[in-house]
């Protein structure tokens, strides 16, 4: 072997060596360079649809009620208006719920859900309609909308949900008679020239069926939306006016109901503070 060759094996040793060094080195200072660290997923840390949870929703509600002309008081007498005779025009009402609920879920196993949940919703559904045998015109609006209901969910996914509920309903009613003409521009026996309000709280009951879906990992925000049917006690307003008889005119009074019955539909979002 030539001096040559000896120069050559001692420089590619040395090199060998210095390489293997600066590479163990390199590991030790940043491990990270040569070996991949494993991905890791936040775990939810309790399920989907437990404990308390507060939203916000908005929604859109319709409404059909036919007024219903009952009977007129004049003079000591009361004259009844058949059913059906005295029915007028539906009252279309429609309009937009913004509002808030809270409530509070118990798991009953890994799939099912029975909660409590109580809403409050300004509302502006309402619509006008003629009244029956009279020239005067009744305005039906729903100010606002609460509940108490009990919610029954079942989980399809570990993170979606189907559900129903019912429950108690408290509406606030406002029913509003603009008489329209005068004793010569009168449609029917009754006129009312004046306008006149009634307004109240109605209890009646709803029912309906939903959709609810986490939108993140930890299931802390979820969206859902719902429909339900709302059914209220009747309104019943005592109207003002006049009867006229062809060569007189008396005050009279035109006992007027309307029926209450309303479907909503809504959107929103919870927020799970426990999740």
């Amino acid at each position: 072997m030539n001096k040559l060759t000896s120069y050559a094996i001692a420089l590619a040793s040395t090199v060998a060596v210095l390489t293997g060094a600066w590479l163990t080195f390199a590991s030790a200072a940043d491990p990270t360079v040569y070996k991949s660290q494993p991905v890791t997923v936040a775990a939810p840390s309790v399920p989907f649809l437990t404990g308390w949870y507060v939203g916000a929703f908005v929604g859109y509600g319709q409404g059909t009620g036919t007024p219903q002309l009952d009977s007129i008081a004049s003079g000591g007498e009361t004259w009844t208006v058949p059913a059906g005779y005295g029915q007028g025009p539906d009252i279309r009402r429609d309009g937009m719920v913004l509002g808030g609920q809270i409530g509070y879920d118990w798991a009953m196993d890994q799939r099912w859900r029975v909660g409590l949940v109580g809403d409050l919703a300004f509302s502006q559904i309402g619509g006008t309609a003629g009244l029956p045998y009279s020239n005067a015109q009744l305005t039906s609006k729903m100010t606002w909308l609460g509940n108490a209901d009990v919610r029954v969910a079942y989980l399809i996914t570990p993170g979606a949900a189907i559900y129903v509920l019912g429950g108690l309903t408290a509406a606030g009613i406002n029913n509003s008679i603009r008489g329209i003409g005068s004793p010569d521009f009168f449609v029917g026996p009754f006129y009312s020239p004046t306008s006149q309000s009634e307004s109240s709280t109605k209890w009646g009951w709803n029912v309906g069926a939903g959709f609810e879906a986490a939108l993140d990992n930890k299931r802390q925000w979820s969206v859902f939306v719902d429909g339900r049917y709302f059914k209220l006690p009747d309104s019943k307003q005592a109207v003002k006016g006049f009867f006229d008889c062809h060569r007189c005119e008396e005050s009279a009074i035109a006992n007027v109901s309307t029926k209450n019955e309303y479907s909503v539909f809504r959107v929103g979002f919870n927020y799970h503070p426990g999740n």
